[in-house]
C-alpha cells in the first residue's frame, strides 16, 4: 500500500479498539 493510504487508515484505527478493526472492518485490503 502507498504511504498516503496508510495515513488515511490511522484515524480509523484510533476510533476503534485494537484488534476489533481488523476483525470487523478490514481497513487494509490487499489490493
Amino acid at each position: 500500500r502507498r504511504a498516503d493510504q496508510v495515513e488515511q487508515d490511522k484515524p480509523f484505527e484510533r476510533l476503534l479498539k485494537p484488534g476489533v478493526q481488523l476483525r470487523k472492518f478490514p481497513i487494509r485490503p490487499q489490493t
